[in-house]
């Protein structure tokens, strides 16, 4: 019976990748086939924890290619993973930041009223401007029509 190290479907790309004799050259061909695998995983994996990626990626390295020692596996797999990281956050990042662009005054006026303070005399959480203080940070920004 084949081993699956994620899910069928996810193993496809992941073997399209690790079982090339040059997964580990870090060549452009072989970043984007983990890319490739990388986007599978993310997308149809229930499991995405980083620990579980990497301990796979090395299992199936070892696997596949007997011969490469098992240093130089740890160390290519840990520069894939980082790149995992890197490219996970930058997918995690909000934007458009309604703050930042200030077009749209109703979704800077959702994205001012979810801002809290925690006052620590009561141990609770109050939003940061009052109703007043929404209006006139609208007002100023787009003008005293902005509801309309």
């Amino acid at each position: 019976m084949k081993k699956v190290y994620f899910s069928p479907l996810v193993d496809q790309y992941f073997f399209n990748w690790i079982r090339k004799p040059t997964w580990d050259t870090l060549h452009w061909c072989d970043q984007d086939r983990f890319y490739q695998f990388l986007k599978a995983h993310d997308r149809y994996s229930r499991n995405k924890e980083i620990i579980r990626l990497s301990r796979n990626i090395k299992l199936a390295a070892k696997e596949f290619h007997p011969k490469l020692d098992e240093e130089h596996i740890n160390e290519i797999v840990e520069i894939y993973i980082e790149r995992a990281r890197i490219i996970r956050s930058y997918l995690q990042v909000k934007f458009p930041d309604h703050l930042v662009e200030m077009r749209n005054p109703i979704a800077v006026w959702g994205e001012l009223h979810r801002i809290v303070k925690y006052d620590e005399a009561t141990g609770e959480f109050h939003p940061l401007y009052t109703d007043k203080e929404l209006e006139e940070i609208l007002n100023k920004h787009f003008g005293e029509n902005w509801r309309e």
